[in-house]
């Protein structure tokens, strides 16, 4: 049987642990030679002591920390210096002292901009030849005229968790810097995650209880 071995990988859908096994593929691919860009609300680097989520600790098993049992399945984990945050909003204290504990660098997003000039900087000064980005949807801020489909704005939603941080970038921003990324480095993976198109589970529900749709 014949194995896959792709040089680029579109995930798109589902939680933030998505990027688990194509990000580790692809650090494996490129034998250490990519930049990660964490474009997310959050780090992302917990462990089942800090929170019961699998999404919180994907990064985290990206570097053989976040949860034990998932990190031993990551082949190639990534080092600090491979990961560049984007879209970060105030970490929890324990989310601090983890990022410190791995030391990993970061900056918080304190504007709606994001711009592709820190981002270019970043990849040449480590001289990366491959670029991975974690998109999060979660980074965008939720106001519906900027984008609706945030886990923010499930009609159903309860009480929030201490780390649900709310993003604050401008959608046309993420856009236009993603795309002119895209156009400078050689992007290897995306991941476009935690997409929940509200209006679309709303619709089915009309549907399903509607006759004509079922007669």
């Amino acid at each position: 049987m014949q194995v896959a071995a792709p040089d680029k990988i579109i995930t798109f859908g589902g939680n933030c642990l998505v990027s688990q096994a194509p990000f580790d593929y692809l650090n494996r691919r490129y034998r250490g030679n990519l930049g990660v860009i964490w474009l997310d609300a959050h780090p992302d680097i917990s462990d089942p002591a800090m929170y019961d989520h699998e999404h919180a600790m994907v990064l985290g098993n990206l570097l053989h920390a976040g949860d034990p049992t998932l990190a031993k399945l990551v082949q190639t984990p990534l080092r600090p210096e491979q990961v560049y945050f984007a879209g970060l909003q105030d970490p929890t204290l324990a989310e601090r002292t983890e990022l410190r504990r791995l030391k990993l660098r970061y900056q918080l997003q304190t504007t709606a901009d994001l711009t592709v000039a820190p981002l270019l900087a970043w990849i040449k000064q480590n001289q990366f030849d491959h670029v991975a980005i974690h998109f999060d949807i979660d980074a965008l801020d939720p106001d519906p005229a900027n984008f609706y489909a945030t886990y923010f704005n499930n009609p159903h939603l309860g009480p929030l968790p201490d780390n649900a941080a709310r993003g604050g970038l401008r959608r046309s921003a993420v856009w236009r810097t993603i795309a002119q990324l895209s156009q400078q480095i050689d992007l290897v993976g995306l991941t476009i995650a935690e997409y929940l198109p509200w209006d679309a589970q709303e619709l089915n529900d009309l549907m399903t209880q509607t006759r004509i749709f079922h007669d």
